[in-house]
Protein backbone atom coordinates (compact mmCIF):
# COMPACT_ATOMS: atom_id res chain seq x y z
CA UNK A 1 0.00 0.00 0.00
CA UNK A 2 1.06 3.66 -0.81
CA UNK A 3 2.16 5.97 1.54
CA UNK A 4 -0.19 8.54 0.77
CA UNK A 5 -3.01 5.72 1.15
CA UNK A 6 -1.77 4.51 4.77
CA UNK A 7 -1.68 8.37 5.89
CA UNK A 8 -5.56 8.85 4.04
CA UNK A 9 -6.60 4.89 5.65
CA UNK A 10 -5.03 6.48 9.31
CA UNK A 11 -7.12 9.91 9.36
CA UNK A 12 -10.21 7.73 8.22
CA UNK A 13 -9.46 5.71 11.46
CA UNK A 14 -8.99 8.78 13.70
CA UNK A 15 -12.52 10.08 12.59
CA UNK A 16 -13.73 7.25 13.30
CA UNK A 17 -11.98 7.33 16.82
CA UNK A 18 -13.03 10.29 17.48
CA UNK A 19 -16.57 10.25 17.14
CA UNK A 20 -16.51 7.03 19.44
CA UNK A 21 -15.25 8.98 21.90
CA UNK A 22 -17.44 11.89 21.87
CA UNK A 23 -20.04 9.08 22.18
CA UNK A 24 -18.69 7.75 25.40
CA UNK A 25 -17.45 4.57 23.63
CA UNK A 26 -14.26 5.15 24.73
CA UNK A 27 -12.38 2.07 24.91
CA UNK A 28 -13.30 1.21 20.98
CA UNK A 29 -12.10 5.03 20.45
CA UNK A 30 -8.89 4.09 22.34
CA UNK A 31 -8.73 0.73 19.82
CA UNK A 32 -9.14 2.92 16.76
CA UNK A 33 -6.66 5.48 17.62
CA UNK A 34 -4.09 2.84 17.87
CA UNK A 35 -5.09 1.35 14.60
CA UNK A 36 -4.79 4.96 13.29
CA UNK A 37 -1.59 5.74 15.23
CA UNK A 38 0.42 2.25 13.77
CA UNK A 39 -0.59 3.51 10.12
CA UNK A 40 0.43 7.05 10.46
CA UNK A 41 3.54 6.14 12.40
CA UNK A 42 4.47 3.75 9.43
CA UNK A 43 3.65 7.28 7.01
CA UNK A 44 6.17 9.10 9.43
CA UNK A 45 8.66 6.85 9.18
CA UNK A 46 8.62 5.92 5.76
CA UNK A 47 8.85 10.22 4.92
CA UNK A 48 12.26 10.36 6.87
CA UNK A 49 13.36 7.24 5.37
CA UNK A 50 13.09 8.65 1.90
CA UNK A 51 13.84 12.82 3.22
CA UNK A 52 11.29 14.35 1.70
CA UNK A 53 12.07 17.27 3.97
CA UNK A 54 10.53 19.65 6.25
CA UNK A 55 8.30 20.50 7.65
CA UNK A 56 6.46 17.59 6.23
CA UNK A 57 8.89 14.80 8.09
CA UNK A 58 7.58 16.48 11.38
CA UNK A 59 4.12 17.27 11.09
CA UNK A 60 4.06 13.74 10.30
CA UNK A 61 5.47 12.67 13.07
CA UNK A 62 3.31 15.10 15.37
CA UNK A 63 0.61 13.82 13.79
CA UNK A 64 1.32 10.12 15.28
CA UNK A 65 2.29 11.52 18.45
CA UNK A 66 -0.99 12.63 19.07
CA UNK A 67 -2.63 9.42 18.24
CA UNK A 68 -0.64 7.28 20.16
CA UNK A 69 -1.11 9.88 23.13
CA UNK A 70 -5.12 9.64 22.45
CA UNK A 71 -4.24 5.80 22.22
CA UNK A 72 -2.60 5.64 25.59
CA UNK A 73 0.46 4.77 24.18
CA UNK A 74 2.64 7.32 25.87
CA UNK A 75 6.07 5.88 25.26
CA UNK A 76 5.76 5.91 22.14
CA UNK A 77 4.47 9.10 21.38
CA UNK A 78 7.23 10.32 23.55
CA UNK A 79 9.66 8.71 21.03
CA UNK A 80 8.74 10.34 17.91
CA UNK A 81 8.23 13.49 19.40
CA UNK A 82 11.84 13.47 20.56
CA UNK A 83 12.73 12.08 16.76
CA UNK A 84 10.75 14.71 15.71
CA UNK A 85 12.73 17.87 17.90
CA UNK A 86 15.90 16.04 16.78
CA UNK A 87 15.55 16.54 13.03
CA UNK A 88 15.32 20.43 13.40
CA UNK A 89 11.85 21.13 12.27
CA UNK A 90 10.61 24.42 12.23
CA UNK A 91 10.19 26.68 14.72
CA UNK A 92 6.25 26.59 15.06
CA UNK A 93 6.10 22.96 14.32
CA UNK A 94 8.99 22.74 17.01
CA UNK A 95 6.72 24.67 19.92
CA UNK A 96 3.85 22.35 18.73
CA UNK A 97 5.81 19.06 19.22
CA UNK A 98 7.08 20.67 22.84
CA UNK A 99 3.55 21.80 23.70
CA UNK A 100 2.16 18.21 22.75
CA UNK A 101 5.25 16.76 25.07
CA UNK A 102 3.87 18.59 27.79
CA UNK A 103 0.58 17.38 27.31
CA UNK A 104 2.20 14.28 27.57
CA UNK A 105 3.72 14.71 30.71
CA UNK A 106 0.24 15.51 32.05
CA UNK A 107 -1.11 12.55 30.87
CA UNK A 108 1.21 10.47 32.23
CA UNK A 109 0.92 11.87 35.27
CA UNK A 110 -3.02 11.07 35.48
CA UNK A 111 -2.15 7.32 34.49
CA UNK A 112 0.66 7.68 37.61
CA UNK A 113 -2.09 8.93 40.16
CA UNK A 114 -4.86 6.29 38.66
CA UNK A 115 -7.07 9.59 37.35
CA UNK A 116 -8.96 9.47 34.08
CA UNK A 117 -10.49 12.60 32.50
CA UNK A 118 -13.98 12.78 31.58
CA UNK A 119 -15.07 13.81 27.68
CA UNK A 120 -17.22 16.25 28.62
CA UNK A 121 -16.32 19.63 29.27
CA UNK A 122 -17.47 22.88 30.98
CA UNK A 123 -16.77 26.28 29.72
CA UNK A 124 -16.59 28.78 32.99
CA UNK A 125 -16.20 32.16 31.89
CA UNK A 126 -16.26 35.50 34.09
CA UNK A 127 -16.33 38.62 32.78
CA UNK A 128 -16.24 42.24 34.40
CA UNK A 129 -14.85 45.13 35.26
CA UNK A 130 -12.03 43.05 37.60
CA UNK A 131 -11.25 40.66 34.90
CA UNK A 132 -8.77 42.66 32.34
CA UNK A 133 -7.38 40.55 29.08
CA UNK A 134 -6.01 37.36 30.17
CA UNK A 135 -5.53 38.73 33.64
CA UNK A 136 -7.88 39.08 36.51
CA UNK A 137 -7.72 39.14 40.53
CA UNK A 138 -6.75 36.08 42.17
CA UNK A 139 -9.27 36.15 44.76
CA UNK A 140 -12.14 36.93 42.62
CA UNK A 141 -11.22 33.69 39.85
CA UNK A 142 -10.81 31.33 43.03
CA UNK A 143 -13.35 32.34 45.06
CA UNK A 144 -16.03 31.37 42.58
CA UNK A 145 -14.46 28.14 40.98
CA UNK A 146 -14.07 27.17 44.82
CA UNK A 147 -17.99 28.05 45.14
CA UNK A 148 -18.53 25.76 41.90
CA UNK A 149 -16.86 22.97 43.42
CA UNK A 150 -18.63 23.06 46.45
CA UNK A 151 -21.41 22.91 44.65
CA UNK A 152 -20.88 19.84 42.45
CA UNK A 153 -19.98 18.27 45.58
CA UNK A 154 -23.23 18.89 47.30
CA UNK A 155 -25.01 17.89 44.40
CA UNK A 156 -22.73 14.68 44.27
CA UNK A 157 -23.92 13.86 47.89
CA UNK A 158 -27.61 14.78 47.79
CA UNK A 159 -27.41 12.56 44.57
CA UNK A 160 -26.42 9.58 45.90
CA UNK A 161 -28.45 9.58 48.71
CA UNK A 162 -26.32 11.17 51.59
CA UNK A 163 -27.82 12.91 54.62
CA UNK A 164 -27.14 16.50 54.03
CA UNK A 165 -23.80 17.22 56.11
CA UNK A 166 -24.13 20.32 58.28
CA UNK A 167 -20.03 19.67 59.65
CA UNK A 168 -16.94 17.66 58.64
CA UNK A 169 -15.07 16.63 55.42
CA UNK A 170 -16.60 15.19 52.15
CA UNK A 171 -16.74 11.98 51.96
CA UNK A 172 -13.76 10.69 50.37
CA UNK A 173 -15.44 8.19 47.76
CA UNK A 174 -17.30 11.47 46.90
CA UNK A 175 -14.30 13.83 46.21
CA UNK A 176 -12.33 10.89 44.21
CA UNK A 177 -14.74 10.44 41.40
CA UNK A 178 -15.08 14.33 40.82
CA UNK A 179 -11.78 16.04 41.09
CA UNK A 180 -11.94 19.63 38.59
CA UNK A 181 -8.96 20.01 36.18
CA UNK A 182 -8.49 23.50 34.96
CA UNK A 183 -7.40 24.86 31.41
CA UNK A 184 -5.45 27.44 30.85
CA UNK A 185 -7.58 30.71 31.43
CA UNK A 186 -8.69 32.14 27.98
CA UNK A 187 -8.16 35.94 27.60
CA UNK A 188 -11.21 38.67 27.17
CA UNK A 189 -14.08 37.35 29.80
CA UNK A 190 -11.52 35.40 31.78
CA UNK A 191 -12.90 31.30 30.23
CA UNK A 192 -11.53 28.20 31.78
CA UNK A 193 -12.04 24.68 30.46
CA UNK A 194 -13.18 22.39 33.18
CA UNK A 195 -13.12 18.37 33.16
CA UNK A 196 -13.53 16.15 35.84
CA UNK A 197 -10.96 13.24 36.73
CA UNK A 198 -12.51 9.75 37.79
CA UNK A 199 -9.91 6.89 39.55
CA UNK A 200 -9.28 4.93 36.20
CA UNK A 201 -10.92 1.79 38.00
CA UNK A 202 -13.90 4.17 39.05
CA UNK A 203 -15.60 3.38 42.42
CA UNK A 204 -19.73 3.25 40.55
CA UNK A 205 -21.73 5.82 43.03
CA UNK A 206 -25.34 4.64 43.94
CA UNK A 207 -27.75 7.14 42.35
CA UNK A 208 -26.38 7.99 39.14
CA UNK A 209 -24.02 6.93 36.03
CA UNK A 210 -21.12 9.43 35.91
CA UNK A 211 -20.02 12.81 36.82
CA UNK A 212 -21.47 13.92 34.07
CA UNK A 213 -24.86 13.51 35.24
CA UNK A 214 -24.27 15.71 37.93
CA UNK A 215 -23.01 18.08 36.22
CA UNK A 216 -25.32 18.64 33.96
CA UNK A 217 -27.93 18.79 36.55
CA UNK A 218 -26.04 21.26 38.61
CA UNK A 219 -26.11 23.76 35.64
CA UNK A 220 -29.72 23.64 35.00
CA UNK A 221 -30.46 24.22 38.64
CA UNK A 222 -28.23 26.97 38.36
CA UNK A 223 -29.96 28.47 35.89
CA UNK A 224 -33.06 27.89 37.95
CA UNK A 225 -32.40 29.93 40.90
CA UNK A 226 -30.96 32.82 38.42
CA UNK A 227 -34.22 32.48 36.83
CA UNK A 228 -36.17 32.66 40.00
CA UNK A 229 -37.97 29.28 39.15
CA UNK A 230 -37.56 28.30 42.80
CA UNK A 231 -41.01 25.94 42.81
CA UNK A 232 -39.19 24.43 39.94
CA UNK A 233 -36.18 23.57 41.68
CA UNK A 234 -37.80 22.47 44.85
CA UNK A 235 -39.35 19.47 42.79
CA UNK A 236 -35.22 18.60 41.92
CA UNK A 237 -34.08 19.08 44.98
CA UNK A 238 -36.81 18.33 47.57
CA UNK A 239 -34.96 17.84 51.12
CA UNK A 240 -34.94 21.29 52.61
CA UNK A 241 -31.29 21.47 53.76
CA UNK A 242 -30.03 20.70 50.27
CA UNK A 243 -32.08 23.28 49.02
CA UNK A 244 -31.55 26.27 51.07
CA UNK A 245 -27.67 24.80 50.68
CA UNK A 246 -28.20 25.19 46.73
CA UNK A 247 -29.60 28.69 46.88
CA UNK A 248 -26.56 30.08 49.50
CA UNK A 249 -23.79 28.57 47.07
CA UNK A 250 -25.86 29.68 43.98
CA UNK A 251 -26.35 33.35 45.50
CA UNK A 252 -22.28 33.03 46.19
CA UNK A 253 -21.39 32.42 42.75
CA UNK A 254 -23.82 34.78 40.99
CA UNK A 255 -22.15 37.93 40.05
CA UNK A 256 -21.68 41.27 42.10
CA UNK A 257 -22.54 43.71 39.98
CA UNK A 258 -19.53 45.67 40.47
CA UNK A 259 -16.56 43.94 39.93
CA UNK A 260 -18.12 40.40 37.95
CA UNK A 261 -21.24 41.29 36.00
CA UNK A 262 -21.14 37.76 34.22
CA UNK A 263 -20.48 34.17 35.37
CA UNK A 264 -21.46 31.56 32.17
CA UNK A 265 -22.42 28.15 32.22
CA UNK A 266 -21.79 25.79 29.29
CA UNK A 267 -21.44 21.94 29.57
CA UNK A 268 -21.15 19.55 26.65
Amino acid sequence: MRVQELHTQAIELADKAFIEKFSGNIEKSIQLFAEAFLLERRVALAAKEQNVGEPSISVLFKSAASLAINANMLEDAEKLICLALYGGPPYEIAEELRNLLEELYFQRHLQLHEVQLGSNELQFVIAGRGIGYGMAKSGLVLDKISTFEKLTLRTAERKTGRPFRSKGDVPKDIKINFQPFLSVPRAASFGFTIRFGTPAQQLKLDGFGNSEEIIEELVENIDLVNKGYFEQLKETIKDESYFQNFISLSKELAPDGKEINLIGLTFF
